[in-house]
């Protein structure tokens, strides 16, 4: 009886483990999936700005942008995306959306100094 006692006692640690490891990977997505829906909203209120010819404005939201597609990358990088990534039925999308942000990180870092040139241009 004692030893059904033990390894019911390491199934319940081992199915907590489990359970801690889910929740840490849900709140990560969770957060990312935020930041993703700002990043958004920074992008569709630049293109409406830039619609209005608010070259400044656009440029606040472009700046803005580029600092949400920089937090995607690092939220991305974590421990909680590899883990991901290898899981089976999920694994190939998450490494599409590293791959993506990772992009989009590089395009919004690269552009900044066009943005801050053009911002100067319209506010001289």
């Amino acid at each position: 009886m004692h030893r059904r006692g033990g390894l019911l006692l390491i199934g319940g640690v081992v199915a907590a483990g489990l359970l801690g490891l889910l929740a840490w990977l849900g709140v990560s997505v969770a957060t990312t999936a935020s930041a993703a829906r700002d990043l958004q909203a920074h992008v569709e209120a630049a293109q409406a700005a830039l619609a209005r010819f608010d070259v400044p404005a656009a440029a606040i939201e472009l700046r803005a942008a580029a600092e949400t597609t920089t937090d995607l990358r690092e939220r991305m990088a974590g421990p909680a995306w590899s883990i991901a990534e290898s899981l089976p039925a999920v694994g190939s999308s998450a490494q599409a959306a590293r791959a993506l942000a990772s992009a989009a990180d590089e395009v919004a870092s690269a552009a900044l100094p066009l943005v801050d040139a053009v911002g100067d241009q319209v506010t001289t």
